[in-house]
């Protein structure tokens, strides 16, 4: 694995991939039932064709009102031209990076 990045270069990448449209549109069922939703991306790891990113969703329940936060890893797959072609989720950091061990 390589070098990993301080948190703030992974807000920066994370909004340059969401504003590119190459992010996967997938919060809006999950931000049905929950108020001030947002993501925080906490780390990041690059592998040239790949990035693993650990993103913390951050939610407060509509009708219950408590804040829950759920942390998930993230891999985008890298095209030669820098965009996202793929975006795998997984619901653990762990899981993700296990995922970035095996050959795809």
């Amino acid at each position: 694995m390589s070098e990993e990045s301080a948190a703030p270069d992974l807000v920066e990448l994370s909004q340059r991939l969401i504003d590119a449209g190459n992010a996967m549109d997938f919060d809006a069922e999950y931000k049905q039932d929950m108020n001030n939703v947002h993501f925080e991306p906490e780390q990041i790891i690059e592998l040239g064709d790949r990035i693993a990113v650990r993103v913390t969703f951050v939610g407060e329940g509509a009708l219950s009102g408590p804040t829950t936060r759920n942390a998930t890893g993230n891999i985008s797959w890298i095209s030669p031209r820098g965009t996202v072609t793929r975006l795998d989720i997984y619901w653990t950091w762990d899981e993700a990076l296990a995922a970035l061990e095996r050959p795809d």
